[in-house]
């Protein structure tokens, strides 16, 4: 069985580019673990412009119409996967950190030396008792903490028209007609997406755990740390260059290793 916490994040990726899936849930012997719902708010249509040329240079697809619209994906997160996740590797240390790491030591060292040589000397400065230590709530590991990511979505619509050379060359390579529509879809996150996403930004203290819960989002929240990925129905390994992710009917290089004459002739419609 796959982590858990892994396996959640993979399930939110697979759901940020469906068209008819909304919920997906996963359970253990009955205990519901994660859940994560999407909502796609009604799209708009964006004019096309003019001085674009809407063809692919072979002429194969055509743009025939683009849209935009918001999504939300709400997921609800057992405390037990949050509490059990598995923490992210520490980044190796630099030279300057290796440098603050021996200047820390030091000050330890002498901060040690000189409680010890004050601890020796008589002192008459009375004993402040420490205030009771707090309670801290403790939750049951079977709730939930619920996070809310909102993306933007913009998908093309795509017009195929191969020539029959075409055609028979990609059902003998994948063993697959080629569809005579198709979507192209890139998914982001903007400012305001963010800033809802995090409560709207108002510095209200997060909630314990909270943060690691969101890393069920790993795979779709666009950072200028990490590179958004290319989608296939589910993400792979290949990178897209940007904060941004895509999604479409690509041909994986596993099916083009099949047929190196394809690839060869085709460079810019194979993966």
């Amino acid at each position: 069985m796959p982590e858990p916490n892994d396996f959640s994040r993979f399930l939110t990726s697979c759901l940020g580019f469906t068209s008819n899936l909304r919920t997906i849930s996963l359970y253990f012997d009955s205990h519901l673990l994660f859940r994560i719902h999407k909502t796609l708010a009604p799209s708009r249509a964006i004019a096309l412009k003019s001085n674009l040329s809407s063809s692919s240079p072979l002429k194969i697809l055509k743009l025939t119409g683009v849209e935009e619209a918001p999504i939300q994906l709400k997921a609800e997160v057992s405390r037990w996967m949050v509490q059990y996740a598995t923490k992210p590797k520490p980044p190796p240390p630099t030279l300057a950190s290796a440098a603050a790491s021996t200047t820390s030591f030091a000050s330890k060292m002498l901060a040690a030396f000189s409680s010890r040589t004050s601890s020796n000397s008589p002192s008459s400065t009375p004993t402040i008792s420490s205030p009771p230590p707090i309670e801290k709530k403790v939750h049951s590991p079977l709730s939930f903490l619920t996070v809310t990511l909102f993306l933007r979505t913009v998908a093309a619509t795509l017009k195929v028209s191969p020539s029959s050379h075409f055609s028979q060359e990609m059902m003998r390579a994948t063993k697959k007609a080629l569809p005579s529509v198709t979507k192209y879809s890139l998914i982001w996150t903007g400012k305001d997406e963010f800033e809802a996403s995090r409560g709207g930004g108002g510095g209200d203290k997060a909630e314990e755990g909270e943060e690691e819960a969101r890393r069920v989002f790993g795979g779709l929240l666009s950072t200028l740390d990490a590179q958004g990925r290319v989608s296939i129905g589910f993400p792979t390994f290949q990178t897209t260059g940007c904060a941004s992710s895509v999604g479409a009917r690509f041909i994986s290089t596993v099916e083009s290793e099949h047929s190196p004459d394809l690839y060869l002739q085709w460079p810019p419609l194979t993966t």
